[in-house]
Order: structure tokens, then C-alpha cells, then sequence
């Protein structure tokens, strides 16, 4: 609010205190403050400590922030631009060798403007899109040593330095082509997806969709960083300009900074400073709540798919619980079937041996022998 109060009297010529002095001397012991030592890192060493691992920080970052490593962001493709979608340069996973083999299928596929390429880079982020198996992954980022340590080419990479351009001729562009290039399985950045020895993909976010956001998301963040650098260009410029005019005197007495005409060409860049100083934080604030919900719903799909995964292996079981249930039900159906027929057409063998056994019949041959009777005399007597 105080910020505010001396720009708006200054425009308003209320004239309650030195706006231009203040606002230097706030801006001064701003960019005073004391700060913790960081790594100073370009868009290709933030890459890597958004998408790598501890395998990768503890190798590279370290080199990278002393400029034994320079890096450069090798995204950007001649026929495609920042349309990270349809990038063509493939990373194909050898199983046997254990390696990725990154290829340029055409000059249109070459990586182009690379900053930092031209002639120091010796790293670089390559993003490209992975073929685990014939099964095509979507885009990755690799770590790819592009010269070796003492400046000299790598085999399978070539690199064609941009030379003089219109303007910003100290950014070293150029451009990159991929000739079966062989980089060790290490060197995919590996926070958001991995690969074993023996080829099996893996990740912790299921969806391809969401898994592509999260590789590309580190870009916004990049676009806000070369903003805040703008900006903080902007206040160094008012801080050096303000500070001078508020000291330096002319024709006397009298200090630069109170002719109006002078103090009218530093109201623009005063205003300027506020407004994207403001903008910015609100900028800043705005992507640390998106990061924050991207990583509140890479969370509930991470935990989502756990328990669909459970409940897939709980739908696999009861599959063959049913198959099971109904191979004995049917099984036993067939056998009682079977045995119905069989006692329908052959008796028990108990059942065979109870029936009487016939008498043979008499023929003439074998006349019937006779009874004699008794007369009823001989039984009276």
C-alpha cells in the first residue's frame, strides 16, 4: 500500500515525499536481500530437476551449475516448432543392448534455434517420442551428451552452428540431428515414467493425456521465469536510472530530477515497474495454485489406479471362480447323465444273479418218469 500511495502521488502531484528516490531505494534493498545459494540452471538443468531423478541430480547438476556442463533445451523442431505433440525424432528401447537409439527421420525433424547449441553445449534435453516394444510411448525427455568434456563432436550427433544473426547475436543457436544415436536406459528422465532392464514400461500416472501435461508443464513455468527475469531487467533499470538523476546536480544546485522534463521520462518506466511488478506476483501466485491442483490430480489418479488395479485382479478371481463353479457343476451334471443311461441299459450284476435260473424242458427222448398211485383200498385197509 505504501508503494502505492507514493506512485499515485507522484502522478497526482500531491508531492508527499520523493516517489523516484523511494521507490530506488525499496527496489535497492530488495534486490539487497540476502538469498540462500541456488543453482543458477537454464531451461535444460531445470528440466532435469522437474523430470529426473536423484541418478540424474546427483551427476549433472552439479557440473551444469559450474559450466563444466553446459546444457541447451532441445524441444523446438523445424517443421513442427513448439508443437511438442507432434515432435518426430524417436527414442526406440533396445532390449539386448539396453540402450535408446534416437534417430532425426527427416531434416524437418531436426532440432532447430537450439540456444546454447551452436558451439559450448555439451548436454542436452532431447525430447522425443519412445517406442517401448513397437508399442509407441508418446513424447520423453532424454539426457544426451551432445560433445564430449573436451568440446569435441559425439558420434550419431551433428550440429550446424547458426552463425551471425539480426540481433542477440551472443545466444549461441543451432541445430541438431540424431544419426542412431546409442544412449545408455539411464538417461530417460525418469520421475514420471521408467523402463526395467528388460523393457517393461511403467508409470505412475495411467492416463497418456495427463502424462504428457505433466512433462510439458514445466514450460509454463519456464515462460513465467523469463518474465520475472524481464521484469527484474525493468526495476534494475529504474533502481540505476532514478538513483542517478536523484543525485547527479545541473547548472547549479539544482538536481537533474526536478527539471519535469526529465522526471516525465522516468513516470513511464516508475509505472511500468509497479504494474509488472504486481502482474508478476499475481502471475507467480496463479502457477503455484495450478501446480499445486496438477499435483492434486496426478495424486487421485495414482490412487485411483491402485484400487482399479485391485479391483481388476478382484475381477480376474471371481472370473475364474465362475469358470471353475461351472466346468464341476457341468462335470457333474454329464456324470450323473452317464451313469442314468448306463443303469437304463445294463442292470446291476446283483440284480442279474437274483432271477431264477429256468428248468430245461422234457422231451421225448427223455420221457418224464411216471409216479405210481396209491389205490384208495389199500389206504381204507
Amino acid at each position: 500500500m505504501e508503494e502505492w500511495f507514493f506512485l499515485l502521488s507522484f502522478v497526482r502531484g500531491i508531492g508527499a515525499g520523493d516517489p523516484f528516490l523511494l521507490f530506488s531505494l525499496t527496489l535497492d534493498a530488495r534486490l539487497k536481500k540476502p538469498t540462500s545459494k541456488k543453482k543458477i540452471l537454464n531451461s535444460c538443468g531445470g528440466t532435469i530437476v522437474k523430470l529426473g531423478t536423484a541418478r540424474h541430480h546427483d551427476t549433472l547438476l552439479d557440473r551444469m551449475d559450474s559450466l563444466d556442463l553446459p546444457g541447451c533445451f532441445a524441444m523446438t523442431e523445424l517443421g513442427h516448432g513448439s508443437n511438442v505433440a507432434g515432435i518426430e525424432t524417436t527414442a526406440d528401447y533396445d532390449e539386448k543392448s539396453k540402450e535408446f537409439i534416437l534417430n532425426t527421420p527427416g531434416n524437418d525433424a531436426s532440432k532447430y534455434w537450439i540456444g546454447g547449441a551452436g558451439q559450448h553445449g555439451k548436454l542436452s534435453t532431447v525430447f522425443a517420442q519412445l517406442n517401448v516394444k513397437g508399442i509407441p510411448r508418446g513424447v520423453h525427455v532424454f539426457a544426451v551428451r551432445i560433445r564430449d568434456d573436451a568440446g569435441g563432436g559425439v558420434r550419431g550427433v551433428e550440429i550446424l552452428d547458426h552463425g551471425s544473426k539480426a540481433g542477440l547475436n551472443g545466444v549461441d543457436n543451432g541445430q541438431i540431428w540424431f544419426r542412431n544415436l546409442r544412449v545408455p536406459r539411464e538417461s530417460l528422465l525418469n520421475a514420471l515414467a521408467d523402463i526395467s532392464p528388460e523393457g517393461e514400461y511403467s508409470s505412475p500416472i495411467p492416463s497418456a493425456a495427463a502424462r504428457f501435461g505433466a512433462t510439458v508443464g514445466g514450460l509454463t513455468t519456464g515462460r513465467v521465469l523469463i518474465a520475472s527475469a524481464a521484469v527484474e531487467g525493468v526495476k534494475l533499470a529504474a533502481v540505476i536510472a532514478l538513483r542517478y538523476s536523484a543525485r547527479r546536480p545541473q547548472f547549479g544546485d539544482v538536481i537533474i530530477l526536478d527539471y519535469l522534463t526529465h522526471a516525465n521520462r522516468l513516470a513511464p518506466a516508475l509505472a511500468a515497474g509497479y504494474a509488472y511488478h504486481l502482474a508478476l506476483g499475481r502471475l507467480k501466485s496463479l502457477s503455484g495454485k495450478l501446480r499445486e491442483r496438477e499435483g492434486r490430480l496426478r495424486e487421485r489418479e495414482r490412487v485411483e489406479s491402485f484400487f482399479l488395479s485391485r479391483s481388476s485382479e478382484r475381477e480376474k478371481r471371481e472370473r475364474v471362480f465362475c469358470f471353475l463353479l461351472t466346468f464341476f457343476s457341468v462335470s457333474l451334471s454329464l456324470t450323473f447323465f452317464l451313469s442314468l443311461s448306463s443303469k437304463k441299459n445294463n442292470p446291476p450284476l446283483l440284480q442279474q444273479q437274483s432271477k431264477p435260473t429256468p428248468r430245461p424242458r422234457t422231451t421225448a427222448a427223455c420221457p418224464r418218469p411216471k409216479t405210481p398211485r396209491r389205490s384208495t383200498s389199500s389206504l381204507r385197509a
